[in-house]
């Protein structure tokens, strides 16, 4: 099984793993503040990315 939605940086998310949880991901990421500036994902929470920028 995948890594745990309810923890840890969306970042080292696989593939596999967003696409097993992506009604989660979507509720996460849906009123994004902060932005990856490593891989470009965003979150609405800074703990969420790996390195974070508020956008």
């Amino acid at each position: 099984m995948g890594k745990s939605i309810r923890s840890g940086a969306l970042c080292k998310f696989s593939k596999s793993d967003i696409k097993d949880h992506f009604d989660e991901l979507v509720r996460l990421t849906e009123k994004s503040r902060y932005l990856c500036v490593k891989c470009a994902r965003s979150a609405m929470e800074k703990k969420r990315l790996c390195k974070p920028q508020e956008m």
